[in-house]
C-alpha cells in the first residue's frame, strides 16, 4: 500500500500551519480535471462548513514540484483510475471504499487514496443524461467531498463516523455531487433529499 509514496520523500516539511495537497494521478487523468477538481475543493472548503481550520489550502499537482521546495504540513493525495465519469453499460457494483487513510502504529498518516474507477462506476446512474462538462463538475464534486470526508480522519485522529454529514460512513450519490450549501443545509435538516437509497462506503482507515 505504501509502494506509490516512495517518491515522496522528495518533499521537505518546513515549520508552518500552512498546509498544502499534493496530488498524485495515474497517466490517463486528463488535463482538464485540474482546473474543476481544484475550484471544486476550494469551494468545498470555503463553504461546506466542515470544522476543517484550514479553508484554502494550496492544491498542486505532483508534476509541479520543484526539488527541495518546502512546506507546512502536507496531505498527499492519490487518484486511482481515469477520474471521469464516462456514461457506460451498468455493471455491479463490488464491496469496497471510495476512499481510504493508512494507520501506522495508531497514527493516522496524511496520505489519501481516492478510487476515481469505483467513483465513476457508482455515480453512472445519477449523471445518465448529463453533458460532459456536467459530468466532469459531478466527479470533481465527488472527489472533493471524500477528499474533505478523509482530511478530517487526519486531522481530527479520529477514525470514527457520524451518524449525517460529510463524515457518515457511507454516503449517496446525490450527496457526493451536491454542492457545498446543498449538502451542508442537508446534513443540518431533519429529511434529507436523496434520490437514491444506494450508499457506497467511505473507509477511515486500510
Amino acid at each position: 500500500m505504501l509502494t506509490f509514496f516512495i517518491t515522496f520523500g522528495a518533499i521537505s516539511s518546513a515549520h508552518g500551519a500552512d498546509n498544502t495537497l499534493v496530488f498524485y494521478a495515474d497517466k490517463q487523468v486528463s488535463d482538464t480535471l485540474w482546473p474543476s477538481l481544484f475550484s471544486t475543493i476550494q469551494d468545498d472548503l470555503a463553504k461546506g462548513g466542515y470544522g476543517i481550520a484550514d479553508h484554502a489550502p494550496r492544491l498542486m499537482r505532483e508534476s509541479d514540484l520543484f526539488p527541495g521546495e518546502e512546506f507546512g504540513r502536507v496531505v498527499e493525495v492519490k487518484l486511482l483510475g481515469r477520474c471521469d465519469v464516462a456514461q457506460q453499460a451498468y455493471r455491479p457494483l463490488k464491496p469496497g471504499p471510495l476512499g481510504w487513510v493508512l494507520r501506522v502504529h495508531g497514527e493516522i498518516q496524511p496520505y489519501i487514496y481516492i478510487d476515481c474507477t469505483r467513483m465513476a462506476q457508482f455515480l453512472d446512474p445519477t449523471t445518465l443524461g448529463m453533458s460532459d462538462e456536467q459530468r466532469r463538475r459531478a466527479m470533481s464534486q465527488a472527489i472533493s467531498h471524500v477528499l474533505v470526508h478523509e482530511w478530517i480522519h487526519i486531522a481530527t485522529q479520529n477514525s470514527g463516523h457520524t451518524a449525517h454529514g460529510i463524515s457518515e460512513a457511507q454516503l449517496t450519490a446525490s450527496t457526493l455531487v451536491a454542492d457545498p450549501e446543498t449538502h451542508h443545509a442537508a446534513a443540518a435538516g431533519s429529511e434529507k433529499p436523496f434520490v437514491t437509497t444506494e450508499r457506497a462506503p467511505v473507509a477511515a482507515e486500510k
